[in-house]
């Protein structure tokens, strides 16, 4: 029935995704982030309905009136110059044939952030891209964290198979970053009864990084929440209400679970944390060996290629961090190129908010700065000790805040800085809104 409806879905909106590109785009970044296909089974799985749907996106976008070509800035440099590289690193990989089917999938993920660059270039498109985050990644924040309820704490959530979200951090990590994303929303949403079924989405959500007993996950959902405190206006009262919320969920997880989250104060006797250590310093000494093009995508995975770089003695894994997976992959030039579009997205963010502080009409693109840097704290910390360096819930803030900073730039050189008036809210909601 499910791969029915799959199928059904998708041929009604393949129409729209040809007239429409920006139909197409969300469609695109529908499959790209949920990856529905993969919970059903049958035709429907076996279909690559994201490939389909990409290429009539594509078509559908070269043959409009939509722009071509982004928008200039220094983040649209740096993203071209680390497409660029990834090609160079395809070329030079140590097991071109192994590697190439990493970059083939990252490389669509690249293709699809390009098309948002170019598209992504109004308060509706933007506010249409992330609904269909929250709902994508609210689909399995949801039934997970119901699934937590249910069973006591026992129930161990993992993500969609064969998906770049398929692993149980993975997933706890999508789920945290979603989080911020929903708060905007709920922030910008006047039905009450919608802003009501957000705050329950919010609180399973909470439960489901839980659920996924995620180590990784736990340090980002708390590097997410200090970020979400300090942008609040009242950040007593956001502790107070975070803190009222998330205890309760704490100490109705198991023992289990407990004392695995207490392994993080003691990582350097935890076996897990030691190979992971391992696996950097394989990264590194690859890294070394060929610091402008590194040896391709997940080749330092494979024992001879870790051999030939540290001369034996290391057990050859993945590296379980998005800096030194892209080290390993890309080399230092790499590495440098992507933390400098992770820096220029966050400044993006830190201009909006100063921009858009105090202007009547601006308050949308204030809030949504602040959530995004929550969002960014939580991927920046948890991603440190994930393999995530390439999805795309992390690479679509590169053009949602590109085109934010640029609409919030074009209304003041218009003129619109009156003051704002603040939107009158409850004490309780009134503890996740970012602080002016």
């Amino acid at each position: 029935m499910r791969s029915f409806v799959l199928i059904l879905t998708i041929g009604c909106l393949l129409p729209s995704c040809l007239f429409y590109p920006q139909v197409g785009m969300l469609v695109w970044g529908w499959l790209t982030l949920m990856s529905p296909h993969q919970e059903v089974y049958g035709l429907a799985q076996a279909l690559q309905f994201n490939l389909v749907v990409a290429v009539v996106t594509l078509l559908a976008w070269l043959v409009s009136a939509e722009p071509k070509v982004p928008p200039g800035s220094a983040v649209l440099s740096a993203f071209i110059l680390f497409v660029l590289l990834m090609g160079v690193s395809q070329l030079t990989a140590a097991l071109p044939d192994y590697s190439f089917t990493f970059f083939d999938r990252f490389i669509r993920e690249m293709v699809f952030i390009f098309l948002c660059l170019a598209m992504l270039n109004s308060k509706a498109r933007i506010h249409a891209m992330l609904w269909i985050y929250a709902i994508s990644i609210g689909y399995f924040a949801v039934k997970g964290g119901a699934f937590t309820l249910v069973s006591g704490g026992g129930y161990h959530v993992v993500g969609p198979p064969n998906s770049m979200i398929g692993d149980n951090n993975h997933i706890g990590l999508a789920v945290v970053m979603a989080l911020p994303v929903m708060n905007y929303l709920r922030l910008q949403t006047a039905n009450r009864p919608l802003r009501t079924g957000i705050v329950l989405a919010m609180v399973l959500s909470f439960i489901c990084v839980l659920g996924t007993q995620s180590r990784g996950a736990f340090i980002g959902l708390a590097a997410m929440g200090l970020v979400l405190i300090w942008r609040s206006r009242h950040r007593t009262l956001s502790l107070v209400v975070i803190a009222a919320m998330a205890i309760p969920m704490v100490m109705f997880m198991p023992e289990t679970w407990v004392e695995r989250m207490e392994t993080i104060g003691s990582a350097t006797d935890d076996n897990s944390f030691n190979a992971r250590v391992q696996a950097w310093w394989i990264a590194v000494y690859i890294a070394l060996g060929d610091p402008l093009t590194g040896v391709g995508f997940r080749a330092g995975y494979i024992q001879s290629v870790a051999d030939m770089f540290t001369g034996g003695g290391y057990v050859a894994r993945a590296h379980h961090s998005i800096y030194f997976e892209i080290l390993a992959a890309m080399g230092f030039l790499g590495l440098a190129v992507y933390l400098l579009i992770m820096f220029l997205t966050w400044r993006n963010a830190a201009r909006v908010r100063r921009l858009a502080r105090d202007r009547r009409g601006l308050e949308w693109a204030h809030d949504l700065a602040s959530m995004a840097q929550a969002t960014l704290a939580g991927y920046i910390v948890a991603g440190a000790s994930m393999s995530v360096e390439f999805w795309a819930g992390y690479w679509l803030f590169v053009p949602i805040l590109l085109h934010l900073r640029r609409l919030v730039e074009a209304e003041v050189v218009v003129g619109a800085d009156a003051p704002s008036t603040a939107l009158r809210r409850g004490p309780a909601t009134a503890a996740l809104e970012p602080r002016r």
